[in-house]
């Protein structure tokens, strides 16, 4: 009788330790490629929701997209000072052409995304405002930043 008790116990043991083992293999298996995918498009369109209906980051956006107009416009205005961030002088012609292409580029794309922005949603006056206070904010620090700069490039 003692040894059917000792048999029975190791045998609910070794299904114990095989259903155990069933159950750990179904945790940590890797998904397949279609799962994950799967998974990583459903997080990725609710983190876009969540996005644009949030009224701080439109209204960042907005504001950041205004400043890189005013940047990329400065940039056009005055290209010889923005030449020399990347290179000191003199300038050959077909650099300076380059760089003025470059430049031009860049105003088209920020254009371009500014419109987008303007275009995406429908905004109130105060939306519009709090969009200039963070613009103005922004081309403050990237104007402060271009002068220090500047300043420490003068010869």
């Amino acid at each position: 009788m003692e040894t059917f008790r000792i048999v029975a116990f190791w045998l609910l043991v070794g299904a114990a330790l095989l259903l155990s083992w069933e159950v750990v293999k179904r945790i940590y298996v890797t998904p397949s490629a279609a799962h994950r995918a799967a998974v990583t498009f459903a997080i990725r369109k609710d983190w876009q929701q969540g996005q644009e209906g949030d009224l701080q980051v439109d209204r960042l956006t907005l504001g950041f997209s205004v400043a890189v107009l005013f940047m990329t416009a400065w940039w056009n205005l005055q290209p010889m000072r923005f030449i020399r961030l990347w290179l000191k002088p003199p300038y050959r012609p077909i650099t300076v052409k380059l760089f003025r292409l470059f430049f031009a580029a860049n105003l088209i794309g920020a254009i371009s995304y500014f419109v987008g922005q303007v275009t995406r949603h429908q905004r109130t006056f105060a939306d519009y405002r709090a969009a200039a206070e963070i613009a103005s904010a922004w081309i403050a620090v990237m104007a402060v930043m271009v002068m220090v700069v500047w300043w420490f490039d003068q010869p």
